[in-house]
């Protein structure tokens, strides 16, 4: 259990508002131990779901295996971690600090710029291509068409990765991301004056699988697909 502390950190959830979150300065600035609850302000353990942060540093891309790809309007290739003897149901990363490029308020998208920590490049890099090796080499039995030119395939996907960037989505409606800045927890109201071009931050971020999009239509598969992920976190670091 030892060497599991020293591999990733724990995080409390159900599905509801923060009750407190700290970084403890007993272990590597890498752990994070966020704690959730949304009936009071006693953790009943009955009720709280578990999730395991992966510091970026120590995660192994072969130690990602896919899901089955689920039916519905929304199709999508789980992920599950497995390191040793543990598996852990989602992919959960803890980033170390990182800059901020830029942040669109009207689409809430967020990029990360990464070209000062080209180790958390390197792996996200090499963990993309894995995906999308896997979307060409399972695209005809996952949506029983015949198989199509590798370019065709990457053609339409919307990176995660791309040019040192790393490619995220952050809504400014969506008030339940936890942030911390200026020393206090808020849920989220900030967003402006923290995710600004320059600024630091660090981030926990969970992918949930590969999502493919879906003619309205036909139901078809329209070679659209994504990495499908939520911010869980954004802590804002002093420059």
């Amino acid at each position: 259990m030892e060497n599991c502390r020293r591999r990733f950190s724990l995080n409390l959830f159900d599905n509801s508002r923060v009750l407190n979150t700290a970084i403890c300065n007993s272990l590597p600035a890498s752990y994070v131990f966020n704690f959730e609850s949304g009936r009071s302000k006693d953790i009943a353990y009955t009720d709280v779901e578990m999730e395991w942060c992966i510091p970026i540093d120590t995660f192994e891309i072969e130690n990602v295996h896919l899901g089955e790809l689920s039916t519905g309007p929304k199709p999508i290739v789980p992920f599950s971690y497995k390191d040793a003897e543990l598996t852990f149901p989602s992919l959960v990363f803890v980033l170390p600090s990182v800059e901020v490029r830029s942040y669109n308020h009207t689409t809430g998208q967020l990029i990360i710029s990464l070209e000062k920590s080209p180790s958390v490049l390197h792996k996200l890099v090499k963990f993309q291509e894995m995906l999308l090796s896997a979307v060409y080499t399972h695209h005809p039995t996952w949506f029983g068409v015949h198989m199509r030119k590798k370019q065709d395939v990457l053609a339409k996907y919307q990176p995660l990765i791309e040019n040192s960037n790393l490619h995220l989505y952050c809504p400014l409606q969506n008030q339940d991301i936890p942030l911390y800045s200026n020393e206090t927890w808020t849920m989220g109201s900030n967003y402006a004056n923290v995710l600004v071009p320059g600024k630091r931050v660090r981030l926990v971020f969970k992918l949930q699988g590969i999502s493919f999009h879906l003619h309205p239509n036909s139901g078809l598969w329209s070679g659209k697909f994504r990495i499908q992920h939520r911010i869980n976190a954004i802590l804002q670091m002093k420059n």
